[in-house]
């Protein structure tokens, strides 16, 4: 990676050890350039820091994984689609049930309440009959003869 991230993690700048004063010293072992020491307790204290921001992304990585096997229970327990269908199909029909019997009752009951008036509804009530009689002591019209015609034996009538 030769990228270098900004912030506070910023890698130092890189020194090759020519650049540095002094010599690398040779056998026997002991210390070798004098700010080499510093750099590894520099390297020391970001593996450190690396390894807490580390420990902290784990417990957050943890608490993400919890809230999603949670999220994942919640929504395994929610009714799917073809459930909330058939729930709207059988309300509705339950509704159109109530309304139908709704109106057989109705007109059950409108039924048995007054036979008298249905039928009183059915045939018109009879009108009076009225007969005009002209008033006495006027005179009369004159009224034509009505031709009299002879009645008919029944034995006259087969011949």
């Amino acid at each position: 990676m030769s990228a270098r991230r900004e912030g506070p993690l910023k890698d130092p700048p890189v020194q090759s050890a020519a650049s540095q004063p002094g010599n690398l010293k040779s056998g026997g072992g002991g210390s070798t350039l004098d700010g080499m020491d510093a750099r590894v307790i520099r390297l020391e204290e970001r593996t450190e820091l690396f390894a807490k921001q580390f420990d902290r992304m784990n417990v957050r990585m943890d608490s993400i994984d919890d809230k999603l096997s949670a999220l994942t229970r919640d929504v395994a327990r929610l009714p799917t689609r073809e459930f909330l269908i058939g729930s709207l199909i059988a309300c509705f029909a339950a509704a159109l049930g109530v309304a139908a019997l709704t109106f057989n009752i109705a007109d059950y009951a409108a039924k048995q309440a007054a036979p008298e008036q249905r039928q009183a509804a059915a045939a018109p009530a009879p009108q009076p009959i009225v007969i005009m009689l002209p008033a006495s002591g006027g005179s009369t019209p004159p009224t034509a003869a009505a031709p009299s015609v002879p009645p008919i034996a029944p034995d006259a009538a087969k011949p």
